[in-house]
């Protein structure tokens, strides 16, 4: 498998993107037929989930369809503080991805855009 900009490979040998100065990483779990993602911070934290389905053409597509969720949770979160009501996708992930998420609103952002293949000039 050939990886291509933003894709890296990870100190888990796995197929990853670098996050600010953090690496997610995603790993095909054959026991669940899911797909499971790393989160490693730079100040040795580690957070992971797992249940990622679908029908993906490759690693980009994984990563595209991970970084749809994570922005919808981070939308539902933004929708909870500015309105006081819940937001129907602040529950997808754990509270302490849920804010590594919202922290790195930005940079998920970005990355989806250039996985999406429009920012060819």
């Amino acid at each position: 498998m050939t990886l291509e900009r933003p894709l890296i490979i990870s100190a888990r040998l796995l197929p990853a993107v670098k996050v600010g100065d953090d690496t997610l990483s995603i790993e095909f779990n054959e026991a669940s037929k899911s797909w499971a993602f790393f989160v490693d911070t730079k100040d040795g934290k580690t957070f992971s989930d797992d249940g990622l389905r679908g029908r993906f053409s490759d690693v980009r597509e994984v990563f595209s369809c991970l970084f749809d969720f994570m922005l919808a949770c981070a939308e539902s979160v933004r929708f909870e503080k500015y309105s006081g009501r819940k937001g129907e996708n602040s529950e997808l992930f754990s509270p302490e991805i849920v804010d590594w998420i919202v922290d790195n609103q930005s940079a998920i952002e970005y990355l989806q855009f250039e996985l999406s293949g429009e920012n060819a000039w």
